[in-house]
């Protein structure tokens, strides 16, 4: 059974608000299943929502946003990192990662960690921009490393 995800994991793992989600839901940007009165969405609905042309630019302003709140957040408690992962996956082990990755950031939300994340696709190329503790980092990075050598 393919995993699928909710509005708020939509939200999650591409950075927008659940309001801005409904909204795409509702103009036919990103497509979907309803299941008992909940969207559910598979990687491949949600692939072709972050490559959606018309989505690319919120995508991309919320990335953006990481990276300046990052910046300037000169008195952060705790030690913090932001990276910037660029991957070339080829279509069909793009599809499957993508897939893994999400389920890897939704599982930091069940652990209760403040992620920031974004997930951006271009043709073959896979960017992922997460902020967050440097133990979470570790964590996801070496998670990553996993995913690339299956």
């Amino acid at each position: 059974m393919q995993k699928t995800y909710s509005i708020s994991d939509v939200a999650k793992m591409s950075g927008l608000s659940t309001r801005t989600i409904r909204n795409y839901i509702k103009t036919g940007i990103l497509n979907g299943e309803k299941v008992s009165g909940i969207w559910q969405f598979t990687s491949q609905d949600f692939c072709e929502f972050i490559s959606n042309s018309s989505v690319k630019p919120s995508i991309q302003a919320h990335r953006n946003g990481i990276v300046y709140d990052f910046m300037r957040d000169d008195k952060k408690e705790t030690q913090k990192i932001c990276i910037i992962l660029d991957d070339i996956l080829d279509e069909a082990c793009s599809q499957k990662t993508i897939e893994q990755i999400c389920q890897m950031i939704n599982s930091y939300d069940e652990m209760k960690e403040d992620i920031r994340f974004n997930l951006e696709k271009h043709n073959d190329n896979t960017r992922i921009l997460i902020s967050e503790n440097l133990n979470t980092i570790y964590d996801f990075l070496k998670k990553y490393q996993n995913l690339e050598s299956l």
